[in-house]
């Protein structure tokens, strides 16, 4: 992960902390900025926040901002590196 995706997701994490809902890029619902219990997917949730490239690298995708979008753990790995996965925003 880049410097610049880190800093995207910690940004994220704090906004989520001072009270910003943000919303999966994938599928719409309200991220949580860390997962209830462990950092793996628990039965019923989709995990913590990750940063999904909207055009995967593998595609060319690159690290700006305009290429990012925040989303949940299981959202992310579902969508992999395809570029026609629905995108709910």
């Amino acid at each position: 992960m880049s410097s610049v995706t880190t800093t995207v997701r910690h940004r994220w994490k704090m906004m989520i902390r001072d009270g910003v809902i943000v919303y999966c890029g994938i599928c719409g619902e309200p991220v949580p900025a860390k997962a209830t219990g462990s950092r793996r997917i628990t039965k019923g949730g989709k995990g913590s926040i990750t940063v999904d490239h909207i055009t995967p690298k593998a595609w060319g995708g690159d690290d700006s901002i305009r290429n990012l979008q925040p989303a949940h753990q299981l959202c992310n790995q579902k969508k992999a590196d395809k570029t026609d996965y629905p995108k709910v925003i």
